[in-house]
């Protein structure tokens, strides 16, 4: 199943999106991306690259966030492993084949979040290449 996915990095749920990337800035982590709102996520976000490596720091913009559920639990912290794949369809479908339910979708179809929490508490996210 997951033999085709490339791993892209993390989803990571925040109180303070403007906070958190400015400390990782001042340590250093200076490739971040311009903030994106997407409204079907509920959520403002913005990446920051380490090497091959996507930090996603997203903070709730509403209350049916796909990190609400997280935050509200737990506090800051990692919230879904991230893949990118070629057919964000076929693996939909290949995933819900195996009993995994899709949470959300993005607003541009074109990332997904998949119920995996059960082991582990973290989300799996796919992103069409």
């Amino acid at each position: 199943l997951v033999s085709d996915w490339s791993f892209k990095g993390v989803g990571i749920g925040v109180q303070d999106l403007d906070s958190t990337i400015d400390y990782y800035a001042s340590i250093g982590f200076r490739e971040t991306s311009d903030e994106v709102v997407d409204s079907a996520l509920g959520v403002r976000s913005r990446l920051v690259k380490v090497g091959p490596l996507d930090f996603n720091f997203s903070e709730s913009a509403s209350e049916t966030s796909i990190y609400s559920d997280s935050l509200a639990k737990r506090g800051d912290g990692v919230n879904d492993l991230s893949f990118s794949v070629a057919s964000l369809l076929k693996e939909r479908g290949k995933l819900e084949s195996k009993g995994v339910e899709l949470v959300m979708e993005s607003q541009d179809g074109r990332s997904a979040f998949f119920d995996t929490r059960s082991e582990g508490n973290i989300m799996i996210r796919l992103d069409q290449r």
